[in-house]
């Protein structure tokens, strides 16, 4: 009984002690940050030069000065996705705030159906978008009739065309077909029904090619293949039957193919044009490095 009552006056005195200590002596703890807590924000990366200065045109709250500075974000960087925004930020901005003016309207539209080469427009046809535009705003209904009547015409050409080569994959699978399976008369009529679909189907002109091979045709075997090997990179079989064609007409000799080749080429992008490269008053010295994935 009195180890246990002196145990208990020592219990009683040590707290006594803690309780009298001085305050600049007691430990203090400071909390540490909660994991949850968030470190300062990290700033963003500034935006490129024609999200800027299109994001500060949109803000402009004047109508008039808005049109300038949009139209300037379009002239000052007409090959990126920005000028397209811009141009359709005008054309609404002057439907809205100036539905009288209809020859600025008509100007922007116009501005807007026909973007810079090198921006493609998705979803509906610049001439539909503009059609709903003032439909919408009931204004210039009768050009707006003649923008949806014109673009209902060439979506109708576009979607025969598009049937036609679609038909034309069909045909070309079910020549080549007929052609493995060795029935020759049946494979040449799919195979040229595929090439009046799609004139530009180097499978087509390949099996038309070694059908001509087969009768001992050779000056129309060399038409095709060599009408197919400047769309696409033959197969070795192929260019062995092509070279085998040019052999027979032109004295068991290899000698002129690359320049028929190149003929045709020149030919088949004829409408191509292409620029000595001019360097810029931008350029600079740095290196530029580009990685090629084939």
């Amino acid at each position: 009984m009195k180890i246990v009552t002196s145990k208990l006056a020592l219990i009683l005195f040590l707290i006594s002690l803690t309780a009298s200590a001085p305050r600049s002596q007691q430990t203090t703890t400071t909390a540490s940050p909660s994991p949850s807590q968030s470190p300062a924000a990290i700033g963003l990366p500034a935006p490129p030069p024609e999200q800027k200065a299109y994001d500060e045109a949109r803000r402009i709250k004047d109508p008039e000065k808005k049109i300038e500075a949009l139209e300037k974000v379009a002239k000052d960087f007409p090959d990126r996705f920005q000028s397209m925004q811009a141009r359709n930020d005008v054309l609404d901005t002057l439907i809205k705030n100036f539905p009288t003016q209809t020859d600025r309207i008509r100007a922007a539209a116009e501005n807007y159906m026909h973007p810079p080469s090198g921006i493609v427009m998705t979803g509906p046809a610049g001439g539909l978008m503009v059609s709903m535009k003032l439909m919408d705003a009931g204004i210039m209904l009768d050009w707006a009739e003649e923008l949806a009547k014109k673009g209902e015409t060439q979506y109708e050409e576009d979607a025969a065309k598009n049937l036609k080569r679609q038909r034309a994959r069909y045909e070309d699978t079910l020549g080549r077909i007929y052609l493995k399976q060795g029935k020759n008369k049946l494979a040449e009529t799919n195979l040229k029904r595929a090439l009046k679909d799609e004139p530009e189907l180097a499978s087509s002109l390949l099996g038309l090619g070694q059908i001509s091979e087969h009768k001992g045709d050779h000056k129309t075997a060399i038409e095709y293949f060599t009408s197919a090997a400047v769309k696409a990179p033959l197969k070795k079989a192929d260019r062995q039957l092509m070279e085998s064609a040019y052999r027979a007409t032109h004295n068991n000799s290899l000698n002129g193919l690359d320049d028929l080749l190149d003929a045709k080429y020149r030919k088949l992008n004829a409408a191509l044009h292409f620029d000595h490269y001019q360097p810029s008053p931008k350029r600079t010295s740095r290196t530029a490095l580009a990685e090629l994935f084939t």
